[in-house]
């Protein structure tokens, strides 16, 4: 279940080789990709000649999210992020809901102190250059069609967002390891080698969107003290830094 609350399954029966795309909200675009056919609502056919398919795995190499971003380019979000229009620091209640008055006190705090230690405020966001983007940006939506990754022909709704923010989306979704267990143990694992010597709002951006998919994971669990979340907020208040939690290259 992706963070937009959008599911893939593959699956072969007498049409051929199936995609069949699950929405609880039916908040999906369609992205025109010319390796699917259109069967029915949420129900892609592939072509004659696709011999393999599957999902995009994790952890692959960063020349796969040009592949991703050429195709996002070509469509557009209809209205700014909610992290962007509303404050940053009220995504912990748009993401968990549930969250209790600490954790989102915490969370309001953490955003504070990006604010004072990277400049890192929604009004800066929207001061750069718009793209188009979703929390799901990453290898989700993506498929392996005869070993090739294609984009899938639905994809979640897209906001508008500053074109760093899909760049560092990618590489979080695409590279993120955590050990859960109320325990919050990050590691990046294959991301590009220049993140080490990346600017200040870039590493601010990185903090504040590892955050967010700590969220996502709290909020999967349904745990109104977002333990993973708080855990990762400490663990950056105490001075971690991106080469601390980083593994490999490409």
């Amino acid at each position: 279940m992706s963070k937009a609350g959008v599911s893939y399954a593959f699956s072969e029966d007498y049409r051929g080789k199936v995609l069949t795309v699950r929405s609880k909200d039916d908040n999906t675009v369609t992205t025109g990709s010319l390796d699917f056919f259109f069967l029915d609502r949420h129900v892609w056919a592939l072509g004659k000649d696709c011999k393999t398919v599957g999902p995009m795995r994790h952890h692959g190499p960063f020349a796969s999210f040009k592949v991703l971003e050429e195709w996002i380019d070509s469509c557009s979000g209809r209205k700014l992020h909610p992290a962007i229009e509303y404050g940053l620091e009220w995504e912990a209640s748009r993401i968990l809901p549930i969250i209790s008055p600490s954790s989102l006190q915490a969370f309001c705090s953490f955003v504070k102190y990006l604010s004072d230690e990277y400049n890192l405020t929604s009004q800066s966001e929207k001061q750069e250059k718009m793209v188009s983007f979703c929390d799901d940006i990453g290898p989700d939506l993506l498929a392996l069609v005869n070993h090739k990754p294609v984009i899938l022909p639905e994809i979640p709704f897209l906001y508008k967002a500053p074109k760093l923010w899909r760049e560092i989306m990618w590489n979080v979704n695409n590279c993120l390891v955590s050990v859960s267990n109320k325990s919050c143990n990050i590691i990046l694992y294959n991301i590009p080698e220049r993140l080490k010597w990346c600017s200040s709002r870039e590493k601010g951006l990185y903090l504040y969107h590892i955050a967010r998919c700590l969220l996502y994971l709290d909020a999967m669990e349904k745990d109104p003290d977002a333990a993973l979340t708080m855990s990762w907020i400490e663990n950056v208040k105490q001075g971690i830094e991106l080469s601390d939690i980083m593994r490999g290259s490409n």
